[in-house]
C-alpha cells in the first residue's frame, strides 16, 4: 500500500502534489494532453521539497523518476497510444514521492482507468481508438492512498 510519510515535508508535499494533480486533471480533461513546459517546471520543485524536507533518498527520488521514464519508452514504442505526457507526469510524482509509492501511484490509477475504460465501452459510451484522460484517476489514485 502507499505509504505517505506524514511529518512537516509531508504535508507540503502532500498539497504541492494535489495542486499539480488538479491542474493537470483540468488540463487533461479538456483538451486530453499535458503541455511538457508545464509539467518539467514541476521537477526541480521536488527535488527542492526534498531537499529541504529530505524524506526519500536520492536513489528513492531517481526510482521514482524510472517508473515515469519507463512509460515514456512504452510510449514511444507503443506508438503514442499512451500519452508521452503521462510519462513526464509519472517522472515529476516520482520526484515527490519516490519510487515505490510512484509505482503504486501508476498501479492504482491504471486499474481505475480500465475499469472505468470497461463500463464505458460495455454501455457503448465510447469506442477502442477513444482516449480517454488518464490524468483523473492519478489524482483519485493519490486522493485515496493519502486518505487512507
Amino acid at each position: 500500500m502507499f505509504a505517505v510519510r506524514k511529518g512537516s515535508g509531508g504535508m507540503i508535499r502532500i498539497v504541492l502534489m494535489c495542486f499539480f494533480l488538479v491542474f493537470n486533471t483540468i488540463l487533461d480533461i479538456k483538451t486530453k494532453k499535458l503541455p511538457t513546459t508545464i509539467l518539467v517546471c514541476f521537477c526541480p520543485i521536488g527535488i527542492i521539497v526534498n531537499f529541504f524536507q529530505p524524506e526519500y533518498s536520492g536513489k528513492e527520488l531517481a526510482l521514482g523518476a524510472v517508473v515515469g521514464l519507463v512509460l515514456l519508452v512504452v510510449s514511444y514504442v507503443a506508438s503514442g497510444q499512451i500519452g508521452s505526457g503521462d510519462g513526464i507526469l509519472f517522472v515529476v510524482t516520482g520526484l515527490f514521492i519516490g519510487g515505490i509509492n510512484n509505482f503504486c501511484l501508476l498501479l492504482w490509477a491504471s486499474v481505475l482507468c480500465a475499469v472505468f475504460a470497461g463500463v464505458l465501452l460495455i454501455t457503448k459510451k465510447v469506442t477502442g481508438k477513444d482516449r480517454i484522460p488518464f490524468v483523473p484517476f492519478v489524482l483519485i489514485s493519490y486522493l485515496g492512498q493519502v486518505i487512507l
